[in-house]
């Protein structure tokens, strides 16, 4: 992997692997295929992850008792923060499904570079929101008050 990978580095200006490993764990990608498209998949699927996170946190859909309540634990003020977070993640979202769609490298090596600069940011400041919903579940006093919570 790591070879395959540093060919394609050479060829299109990619960031170190070590650098991207450490951000995406790329390291655990078994090539089957084209490279770069299973990279750019694997962060593609970290991004989303993060956006339905925060979808959850902001808007949940109530389909289960667990997100209303965790929505909950959220001031209006978070909620605030948390929709420029997803709109940040929205937006390198619909970036990587054009580069799926256009499939071209060179496109899609310029956004893995601005995606690993911008992926620090977003994960710092997602990262107290985890832990205001770990906060949130540990301070939760009876099952009890869950469900009189929801009605």
């Amino acid at each position: 992997m790591k070879e395959q990978y540093e060919i394609l580095q050479k060829k299109l200006q990619l960031p170190s692997f070590e650098r991207m490993d450490s951000e995406f764990n790329i390291s655990k990608i078994e090539p089957k295929g084209n490279i770069l498209i299973e990279i750019t998949a694997e962060i593609k699927d970290r991004i989303e992850n993060a956006a339905g996170l925060v979808q959850e946190m902001v808007h949940p859909n109530g389909d289960t008792a667990a997100a209303l309540f965790e929505s909950s634990f959220f001031t209006q003020e978070d909620k605030k923060e948390l929709l420029v977070l997803e709109r940040d993640l929205m937006i390198l979202c619909k970036e990587y499904l054009l580069a799926e769609y256009t499939n071209d490298e060179k496109n899609t090596a310029a956004l893995l570079n601005k995606t690993l600069q911008k992926w620090p940011e977003i994960r710092k400041k997602l990262l107290p929101y985890i832990e205001k919903l770990k906060h949130g579940w540990a301070n939760t006093k009876e099952t009890k008050e869950i469900l009189e919570y929801l009605g």
